[in-house]
């Protein structure tokens, strides 16, 4: 019971964390929020910086569990019943058609293994900022944010490369395996995640995020889909689906 009770505990302080940042953030005088064109202002700036930095640690601490479940095959026939999508990664690694790349079966089970611990670490984040729009007033709250995430989405490419990258290198501790796959193919996985993160904080945004998100130049992964997953509690699949596309 005490190893279980472990993640659960860490996960809380993760969605405890998420909502100390957009506290501080969202009753922040507006006029602190003025930034020049869609540059991020110093509070934004750092509330992301703080957002990404406690994501990717969560993801590190995450790697002893994930790596003890890639290990365990029933477990891994568990999670593949719950997520179809990943039994066709499975299928690609016995029938060779993973293009002119090789993806290991370590590989696959580390992937597997890692999307439950992505789909639960979504979910404190869900909860964080539903905390603390709740507390400041659906209107106020969910207004402020999707500002806050519209300005993330139209923000300059080396914003988002560092994002990317920090994302890229926490993975590489979660999957077992994951420092083997190419460079392009870790940093697709990256933006799926990353995706996510700025669907969550613009929830509200509704179609206007997921379009912002589609033209963006820096983006090579499809978003088509992502929010409605996102609403209807089917994040892991979409995350699946988009793995076993870019496999």
């Amino acid at each position: 019971m005490a190893r279980q009770l472990v993640p659960i505990a860490e996960g809380i302080l993760f969605q405890r964390k998420v909502e100390a940042i957009f506290e501080e953030l969202l009753t922040t005088p507006a006029h602190l929020l003025e930034a020049e064109g869609e540059e991020l202002s110093e509070p934004e700036q750092k509330a992301m910086d703080s957002l990404m930095k406690i994501f990717v640690d969560q993801l590190k601490k995450g790697a002893g569990e994930v790596k003890a479940t890639a290990a365990d095959p029933e477990e891994l026939e568990d999670i593949k019943k719950d997520i179809p999508e990943l039994e066709k990664l499975n299928s690609k690694v016995k029938e060779g058609d993973l293009n002119e790349f090789v993806i290991s079966g370590a590989l696959v089970a580390g992937l597997v293994a890692a999307i439950p611990k992505l789909v639960e670490l979504f979910g404190y984040l869900v909860k964080g900022i539903g905390a603390v729009i709740g507390k400041l007033g659906f209107k106020k709250g969910a207004d402020a944010t999707k500002k806050f995430a519209e300005k993330i989405i139209h923000g300059g490419h080396s914003l988002h490369k560092s994002y990317l990258g920090a994302i890229q290198n926490g993975l590489k501790l979660l999957v077992p395996g994951f420092k083997d796959l190419d460079a392009a193919r870790q940093k697709k996985i990256a933006e799926i995640l990353y995706v996510v993160i700025l669907l969550t904080l613009g929830i509200n945004a509704g179609i206007e995020a997921t379009a912002a998100l589609q033209h963006a130049e820096w983006l090579h992964v499809a978003v088509e889909g992502a929010m409605a997953a996102i609403k209807s509690g089917e994040i892991g699949q979409w995350i699946a689906a988009q793995i076993v596309a870019i496999a």
